[in-house]
């Protein structure tokens, strides 16, 4: 074989295996949410949890009467998620994300919600989880709902619900 035939055959395999990569790469679903119906409760790992309700604020008052207001040209939307985590033994790592298609967002640190709320999930416990996200006014229309998850697994459970 000459040089010209194995450069020819070698840049086919590399164009072929490119165009396999990126066939395979869009038709995932990104990122790899599993979907639960609005007001349906989903199991994740072994704990059941349910989106309660997403609001849109323009303030909040925290657990300890601190007062939080969105930058200019954003919201605050506030989940409620209702969790119970009797069956989970050990270390517990909840996380509760805001999402709008390809974009997400992670609680703010800074809010503490007032009791009874809780603003993570706790191992050998049941209750209600209130988290509050800032968000640009311009994804508001796009919100689709709160991911959870539990561990360092990686899954997350998509709660689907629209703000009110």
């Amino acid at each position: 074989m000459t040089s010209r035939r194995i450069l020819v055959i070698a840049l086919a395999v590399a164009v072929l295996f490119s165009l396999g990569w990126v066939w395979r790469s869009a038709a995932e679903e990104a990122p790899g949410y599993r979907r639960v119906p609005e007001g349906s409760t989903a199991l994740v790992g072994d704990i059941a949890v349910r989106l309660l309700s997403l609001r849109l604020t323009t303030s909040v008052t925290g657990r300890f009467d601190d007062h939080l207001a969105p930058v200019a040209g954003a919201v605050l939307v506030l989940a409620r998620v209702d969790y119970d985590a009797t069956a989970h033994t050990g270390e517990l790592y909840c996380q509760l994300r805001l999402v709008a298609g390809d974009a997400s967002w992670d609680a703010e640190f800074a809010y503490s919600p007032p009791e009874p709320d809780a603003s993570s999930c706790e191992a050998g416990s049941r209750g209600t989880v209130t988290v509050l996200f800032e968000v640009p006014e311009s994804f508001v229309g796009r919100l689709e709902g709160v991911a959870v998850a539990v561990g360092a697994d990686g899954g997350s459970t998509l709660l689907e619900g629209r703000p009110t």
